[in-house]
């Protein structure tokens, strides 16, 4: 079905002469990302074999990835094709191609290729991020036997990271970044050791930045997971909706007549989104880090802020990542677009465990000041009144 995400809206500009892409003799890849908003610091790079362009990717000459909001843009040099994902409030996680042609800028939109991997089982086999950590060879093909892990905020820091660079100040934190299989070695040992820029790791005049931030990596592990866990309760609610109708057309009941598997259904769903918001069960730092990121500074600068200059968007990178757990995804189209049923469920469980003077062990992470003050800076941030019990269908 036709998506009407950033990368759509863009590629319709585009054909249609509204918009170029100004490459200035650099490719696409600036000019994209100046019309995408998507800022160079946010850059990561990963050195596996992990693209459908694996044979253009080594340690040397790393594949790039940069992201905003809702936009995720994977670069390889020299290649003639960027690879592109934006989060649709209906489809979910889109993904394209970027190519350049004789009359322009060619976006395609992609499904099978893509698919192939980017539908996996563990999240339903819906359209989902994908992070990993793998232990690399020296030319940066995986070693299969020695295993591979998912990453996202929960995962332990000794396991992230392998087959990416890391850089800025990562303290003595241990983890799988910056190495490659030795012939001796069935598999990477996590290891502390600060680069402060890629120098020395591979080549950076392809790159328009010469990082590939610890803080933007910790940022991107958070918000790829909770996009994953958004698009999937979307398609789910859907699917559960969708079953209802069904079930009262064929029973001859009236539209809306609760079935209870549909109410369980949006129920775990809404879970699923409040857990993946408040970061629940996130690893805690070993130590501090990112101290003067620039991707760090221009991340809390986007706001929005209370009349105290609090954020959700506010770091924290010395125990956690965030000093107010609660994601800044929440003010997302991807958010405002679920369906209102599990929209308003989601909005019933966030209130109860900010709300709740004993919370859940499930969040045991929330204590009673935190919980005090990203309620606080929602009901000053929020557009629009904020959902209660009795009005929780969101923006």
């Amino acid at each position: 079905r036709p998506s009407h995400d950033r990368v759509a809206r863009l590629a319709e500009q585009v054909a249609k002469g509204e918009r170029s892409l100004d490459s200035d003799g650099k490719g696409l890849l600036p000019g994209l990302l100046g019309a995408l908003g998507i800022s160079a610091t946010s850059q990561t790079t990963v050195f596996s074999r992990t693209s459908f362009q694996p044979r253009l990717i080594t340690p040397a000459r790393p594949r790039a990835v940069y992201f905003s909001d809702d936009v995720y843009v994977g670069y390889v040099p020299a290649s003639d094709v960027i690879e592109i994902s934006a989060v649709d409030a209906d489809e979910g996680l889109v993904f394209y191609t970027l190519t350049s042609g004789k009359e322009g800028p060619i976006f395609q939109r992609e499904t099978h290729r893509c698919l192939q991997c980017h539908a996996p089982a563990r999240n339903g086999e819906m359209p989902s991020n994908l992070i990993r950590s793998i232990h690399p060879a020296k030319d940066g093909t995986p070693v299969l036997r020695a295993g591979s892990r998912y990453v996202d905020h929960t995962t332990p820091y000794e396991e992230r990271w392998g087959g990416w660079y890391v850089t800025g100040d990562t303290g003595e934190m241990a983890h799988l970044g910056n190495q490659v299989l030795a012939k001796e070695q069935e598999r990477l040992g996590p290891r502390p050791g600060e680069h402060a820029t890629l120098e020395g790791l591979c080549g950076l005049s392809p790159y328009p930045a010469d990082t590939s931030d610890v803080v933007a990596l910790l940022v991107l592990e958070h918000q790829a997971a909770a996009h994953n866990a958004l698009t999937w309760a979307g398609y789910e609610s859907r699917r559960a909706l969708h079953y209802q109708r069904e079930l009262n057309r064929e029973l001859k009941e009236p539209v809306g007549t609760t079935v209870r598997s549909t109410e369980r259904r949006l129920d775990a769903a809404a879970k699923k989104v409040v857990r993946a918001l408040f970061l629940a069960d996130e690893a805690q730092l070993p130590n501090s880090v990112g101290e003067g990121s620039a991707f760090a500074a221009e991340f809390q600068e986007a706001g929005p802020s209370d009349s105290k200059g609090r954020s959700l968007r506010d770091l924290d990178l010395e125990k956690r990542l965030f000093r107010y757990p609660l994601s800044y995804l929440i003010y997302s189209e991807v958010f405002a677009g679920l369906p209102e049923r599990l929209r308003e469920r989601v909005w019933r469980e966030l209130r109860r465990v900010l709300n709740d003077d004993h919370p859940s062990v499930d969040y045991p992470h929330l204590d009673e000041v935190t919980r005090a003050a990203i309620l606080e800076i929602l009901k000053e941030t929020w557009p629009g009144e904020l959902p209660d019990d009795s009005n929780a269908t969101g923006r």
